[in-house]
């Protein structure tokens, strides 16, 4: 991943992929969780802040974040996936 502009984040479903929301965001919640924000790739397409892990790090880091935003009602509906984006530099 580029340093500055590419990037991951960690997304769930409660529709069956219809809709997708990230999990958290780039306010410092969780641990080690995603370390850049204004992400030119906007990962997952996310409509502002544009957030994410990129390849600034040097190593492998562990991330845990707590899930309580999806509704208890919905968790047995739950999938989950990583979405990458890049912007359009080699």
């Amino acid at each position: 991943l580029e340093d500055q502009r590419d990037g991951a984040v960690l997304q769930y479903s409660i529709d069956g992929g219809t809709n997708w929301e990230a999990i958290g965001d780039i306010s410092g919640a969780g641990i080690n969780w995603y370390n850049r924000g204004a992400l030119v790739g906007n990962p997952g397409t996310q409509p502002i802040g544009q957030y994410g892990w990129t390849g600034i790090q040097a190593a492998w880091k562990t991330a845990r974040f707590n899930l309580d935003m999806i509704p208890e009602s919905e968790r047995s509906e739950v999938i989950f996936r990583v979405a990458f984006g890049s912007n359009s530099d080699n």
